[in-house]
């Protein structure tokens, strides 16, 4: 349960989540990326607000890195299929939290992350709970030309937000 506090804080994230889905760092994503980018950080602000009790100027390189290679790999993440795709959306996310001065140490996050990621994928495939929901719930291979429309842009789905 949120308290009041993180509860504000968790809508605010989630606002610049959802600009950041409107910006030009998620328009430089690929499109695996763009359609994955919402499954991405809508955990990540959950771990980190709702779990780790971490307010985003409390983010910094070394709860970033537990988030990613402990925390997500042994939780419900660990059944994603898309880790390559993490890294790469986080980057842009913490370089616009950047640019737009939100957090102060976004750019070195972004840095962290991408250095990270032979590790988050080592950590996705060799978690016992990612092998049993795996095998359990077999991810389906996404044909991405399937979400675009007419004009070749990706339509990817909106996370629900409360």
């Amino acid at each position: 349960m949120r308290s009041s506090k993180y509860e504000i804080v968790w809508k605010v994230m989630y606002t610049w989540m959802e600009k950041f889905l409107e910006s030009s760092f998620y328009e430089k994503l690929g499109d695996y990326e763009k359609f994955f980018a919402s499954f991405v950080i809508a955990p990540f602000i959950d771990g980190m607000v709702d779990e780790a009790r971490l307010l985003p100027e409390e983010w910094n390189e070394e709860n970033i890195s537990y988030f990613f290679l402990v925390t997500m790999p042994n939780g419900s993440g660990a059944a994603l299929d898309f880790p390559i795709h993490q890294t790469r959306v986080m980057e842009a996310f913490f370089l616009y939290l950047d640019d737009r001065s939100v957090i102060k140490n976004g750019a070195r996050l972004a840095k962290k992350i991408r250095s990270l990621e032979s590790g988050i994928i080592e950590a996705m495939t060799n978690s016992k709970f990612g092998q049993m929901a795996r095998k359990k719930f077999p991810v389906a291979k996404i044909n991405i030309e399937d979400f675009k429309d007419a004009n070749g842009n990706v339509n990817r789905p909106r996370m629900i937000s409360f």
